[in-house]
């Protein structure tokens, strides 16, 4: 997500339901009840630094505009106490005028570091070229997928992509040509799938799709439609691209992501071994133990689906 208004470092309900208005509601009630205080207590008891601490509340939970909006309220009804209590005098204008001052930097050096912090857990959990994610936050989620599918009884697909020839793109067409088929697939991949599916890259030109609640049937239909799309994208290169593809689909999830990841591996190699180009499916029936070992075919609890070849 872009937005740093939908940015997932803002847990409070309110602001994630209500990105524009929720941090300006929270203002202005901050910044009134300040302003009560002050009004109660007159001139000699002053509460203008809590206007500090509601402007670097705003501006966390909302941005730097929502911070000066609450600053200049913040500053006028500071003014007005003033005026109120002691008229408005010269000093009252200029200690109004210097609240406002530290408040609109305030704003600006916490939406800074706000920006930071996002920026940061952004570059930690997306791969930089592409945009999807790297391999420790894909596992963290699909962790998630994982014990849901087991408590749902859902089904639960997992697709291992390998880029075939990839090296050949590489050393023919150079490495930014490279990157851009990587990109180019990353992009592909976006299309097809629904917001709750989970796309990573792996490494080098090796992607996995998670698709929670989908079965082997429908998997087959979006990796049919990425390999498509990737063809469409890439039309006229002097190198046509293809994928090996390995599809574990599982009625009952194993005991960890490493060995739904291990299955879709497995089955990808197969299908690099059967020259590329191809999707290899596998239906695994489980419940499982031991995912570590090799996984045959023949193998009980192992439901073989067709060599899907889809040449575009």
């Amino acid at each position: 997500m872009t937005s740093h208004m939908a940015d997932p470092i803002v847990r409070i309900p309110l602001i994630r339901r209500f990105p524009n208005g929720g941090p300006l509601v929270v203002g202005v009630v901050l910044a009134t009840g300040i302003a009560a205080l002050d009004w109660v207590t007159g001139p000699g008891v002053s509460f203008s630094l809590l206007y500090v601490i509601a402007v670097m509340s705003v501006t966390w939970l909302g941005t730097r505009r929502h911070g000066a909006l609450v600053a200049g309220l913040a500053a006028s009804q500071s003014l007005l106490a003033a005026h109120a209590g002691e008229g408005l005098t010269s000093s009252a204008l200029w200690n109004g005028a210097m609240l406002f001052g530290v408040l609109v930097v305030v704003t600006i050096l916490v939406g800074a570091l706000r920006t930071a912090l996002v920026d940061q857990r952004r570059h930690a959990t997306l791969d930089p070229l592409t945009g999807a994610m790297n391999r420790r936050a894909f596992s963290l989620i699909a962790e998630r997928e994982r014990l849901r599918a087991g408590r749902d009884g859902s089904p639960l697909s997992l697709a291992y992509f390998d880029l075939d020839d990839f090296k050949a793109v590489n050393d023919v067409l150079g490495h930014s040509a490279g990157d851009a088929v990587l990109t180019a697939f990353s992009s592909a991949v976006d299309d097809s799938v629904r917001g709750t599916d989970l796309f990573a890259r792996f490494g080098g030109d090796e992607f996995v799709l998670l698709l929670p609640g989908t079965d082997a049937r429908e998997a087959v239909v979006v990796v049919d439609r990425v390999r498509r799309l990737l063809a469409e994208v890439l039309h006229g290169d002097r190198t046509p691209l293809t994928t090996s593809v390995g599809l574990a689909t599982f009625r009952f999830p194993p005991s960890n992501v490493d060995g739904m990841i291990a299955a879709a591996d497995n089955l990808m190699y197969q299908a690099k071994n059967r020259g590329g180009d191809t999707v290899v499916g596998m239906v695994y029936v489980g419940p499982w133990t031991r995912w570590s070992r090799t996984m045959e075919q023949n193998e009980p609890g192992l439901v073989p689906m067709e060599r899907l070849p889809v040449r575009v």
